[in-house]
């Protein structure tokens, strides 16, 4: 009995090496933080989202915001997410039988948001936010040059925020918001059969529930001018499933679709801060920024535990990303050209949670630059509509990757890396 545990662990380890590399870098999503939520924001790069405070969109922003409005207003948006995915294998990329085509990941992603305010009185407001702020993923041919670490992959979350803010002094509002988060992780990989017939393959999908909150501060120093300081707590997650294998006709491929059984990934969303700034300078121009951290470092540490199905083993293991605290800036403007519209612009910078080594091909992401553009339509004091497109430029995200002869090396960059988003919104007030 000692030693079928003892080979139930020794083939527990086996699949955690082959399965853990490939789910979590899913799970991890290459540090990527969206910022566009459907507001006016995806117009300016998200420069001043925790300063601007003008519409229900603060509610998630920085519910400090919500003092400033004074009638109850609803504002509803959609916006795709565009993936444009390219990877070029370089001389390094080995080991794979037969090669394969060398990759085009791009997916389109589908998002909407919803967010609400109204008034209690003088100082309170209350408010809910519907929407994401994490997720995105990658889908390439299932025979490319790097199918045997990833094939297709998501990780998606959407969230539920009721929000209360409070009016301390004319010039002092403070707010806080309840985070609840759903989201789902699906992840597939090919298997390489070698030389026992074609690639079989694995398929992970998993939800999780979790709950984080938030804080904000608003100060208005004086008139047209205001400063926000907004905080993020970290989310813990668990997903659980059992992998389900298809083809898995090579002796090892055979071990691992017989013995495995629940596989559950542990994972953190990192915590944030944000600070901001927005002024109206003239009577036509405002001008905004922002300076940013996020806490990848800490929560670089994915635990997972993998369990056999005609055994008592079990594997516990930890995979350690490596990531690195990402620091981000933004600058931005409004230019009101006719009194009913105004144009928007920004400009913003991410830095790379991980380097060549560390990043996936299920989330290639390095440094990030945005590059923002919107118009704005008020026809009246009840109405605002908007309509805003932002370029998210990933750079050629060098990836060099080795998991052993059967999945090979991976080793290159991306011709294209880019992300599209585009965002139509709508506000009223009652």
């Amino acid at each position: 009995m000692k030693r079928r545990g003892s080979i139930g662990a020794v083939r527990m380890l086996l699949i955690t090496a082959v399965l853990v590399q490939g789910v979590t870098s899913a799970a991890w999503a290459g540090g990527l933080w969206l910022y566009e939520r459907a507001t006016p924001e995806v117009g300016t790069a998200n420069a001043g989202v925790a300063a601007r405070a003008d519409d229900a969109s603060t509610a998630t922003s920085n519910p400090a915001g919500m003092s400033r409005l004074e009638k109850p207003e609803l504002m509803l948006g959609i916006q795709p997410i565009i993936g444009d995915v390219k990877f070029q294998p370089g001389p390094g990329t080995a080991n794979i039988n037969p090669r394969g085509p060398d990759g085009s990941g791009g997916l389109v992603t589908p998002a909407a948001s919803l967010f609400y305010v109204h008034p209690l009185g003088k100082d309170w407001r209350v408010g809910v936010s519907m929407g994401s702020y994490m997720g995105l993923g990658v889908k390439y041919e299932d025979d490319w040059v790097g199918r045997y670490y990833v094939q297709q992959s998501a990780f998606l979350t959407a969230n539920i925020a009721p929000t209360l803010s409070y009016r301390v002094t004319d010039w002092l509002s403070i707010g806080a918001a309840l985070t609840l988060q759903s989201a789902y992780l699906t992840n597939t990989v090919a298997l390489n059969n070698t030389i026992f017939g074609d690639d079989g393959q694995v398929e992970y999908k998993g939800g999780s529930f979790g709950i984080g909150g938030g804080a904000g501060i608003l100060v208005e120093p004086w008139k047209g001018t205001r400063f926000g300081l907004t905080y993020m707590s970290p989310i813990e997650h668990e997903f659980k499933d059992t992998p389900q294998f298809s083809n898995a006709i090579s002796p090892i491929n055979q071990v691992m679709a017989a013995t495995t059984g629940e596989l559950r990934i542990k994972m953190t969303i990192p915590q944030a801060v944000m600070f901001s700034v927005y002024s109206q300078v003239t009577e036509n121009w405002a001008v905004m920024g922002n300076l940013g951290w996020q806490n990848w470092t800490q929560f670089g540490y994915t635990g997972v535990r993998v369990t056999s199905t005609v055994t008592d083993a079990t594997v516990n293991t930890t995979a350690n990303a490596n990531y690195d605290d990402t620091f981000h800036i933004a600058v931005g403007a409004h230019y009101r050209f006719h009194p009913l519209w105004r144009a928007t612009a920004g400009f913003a910078y991410d830095s790379s949670p991980a380097g060549a080594a560390d990043r996936t091909v299920a989330m290639p992401l390095g440094g990030q630059l945005r590059y923002s553009a919107g118009v704005i339509y008020e026809p009246n004091a009840r109405f605002t509509f908007g309509l805003a497109y932002t370029l998210i430029d990933g750079g050629s995200a060098s990836i060099d990757q080795s998991r052993g002869p059967l999945a090979g090396t991976v080793q290159g960059d991306f011709s294209a890396n880019y992300y599209h988003v585009v965002a139509l919104y709508g506000a009223a007030r009652f």
